[in-house]
């Protein structure tokens, strides 16, 4: 195992070419576990909150702060999970307030459903992130209004990091990496993804499952190559700060 960064990888199946920060290496497959990027909002606030008092997933934060007020703060692009995630949110807490900063128009019936649960919603723009020593107070609307608030719950857009974007993978419809279901492997022969760069149903505990699922898939991958004799030596290149190959197995004649 090796503590550096990857900054490329190239070539094909059973001849990956892994440009590291330190050097060079290669491999015969390829596991991606790199995350999402976040899309911090231009909200006042939001950056010195993100991680302590604005989060993305009450199954990974519920538990900590469940009984306190909770934000809900949803766009137009995420106006189908409004009533979802909101319900879902009493399970923690009776004091939601859902903020749509004025991107979409919540529907009557929506609306009903809400206020029958005992959750408001606020449709002016949000303005400000109110806190103190990162703990946030609350949340401050275009109008000047003052909503007190403990923690805000939000889905911000997401991107690719800059390695996996590289190398042309398919994605879905929503920018995450498309894998076979079962094998987890990309449209890429030999690049296997696993956890929160292939699907918006994120998590530790999910994510790490699925490296577990797609390790597993590799190591049968290569089992099988190894017992029909297809799995050969890596040549490994000569020179300077040219690292161990990330691949350790055996070849057949050995």
């Amino acid at each position: 195992m090796q503590e550096v960064r990857v900054v490329s990888v190239s070539g094909a199946r059973d001849a990956f070419q892994i440009g590291l920060t330190s050097g060079t290496a290669q491999s015969r497959r390829v596991l991606l576990c790199t995350g999402m990027i976040d899309e911090r909002l231009p909200i006042e606030g939001f950056d010195e909150l993100w991680g302590h008092a604005i989060f993305q997933c009450p199954y990974c934060h519920g538990w900590e702060v469940q009984d306190r007020r909770w934000g809900y703060l949803v766009s137009a692009s995420d106006a189908q999970m409004l009533l979802p995630f909101a319900l879902q949110a009493r399970g923690w807490t009776r004091e939601v307030v859902v903020f749509t900063s004025g991107t979409f128009d919540v529907p009557a019936e929506t609306r009903a459903r809400l206020r029958a649960a005992g959750i408001s919603v606020e449709t002016d723009p949000v303005r400000r992130f109110i806190s103190r020593e990162r703990h946030l107070e609350a949340v401050e609307l275009s109008t000047g209004a003052i909503v007190p608030c403990d923690v805000v719950f939000t889905h911000p857009a997401q991107r690719q990091v800059e390695l996996v974007r590289s190398l042309g993978l398919t994605l879905d419809e929503h920018g995450y990496v498309r894998t076979d279901a079962t094998r987890s492997e990309t449209s890429i022969p030999g690049v296997y993804a696993a956890g929160d760069l292939t699907t918006r149903m994120q998590g530790a505990i999910w994510a790490a499952a699925a490296g577990a699922r797609a390790g597993a898939m590799i190591n049968v991958d290569l089992a099988m190559d190894l017992a029909s004799g297809r799995l050969g030596e890596i040549a490994q290149p000569a020179g300077p700060g040219v690292s161990a190959p990330l691949t350790n197995v055996p070849s057949p004649d050995r």
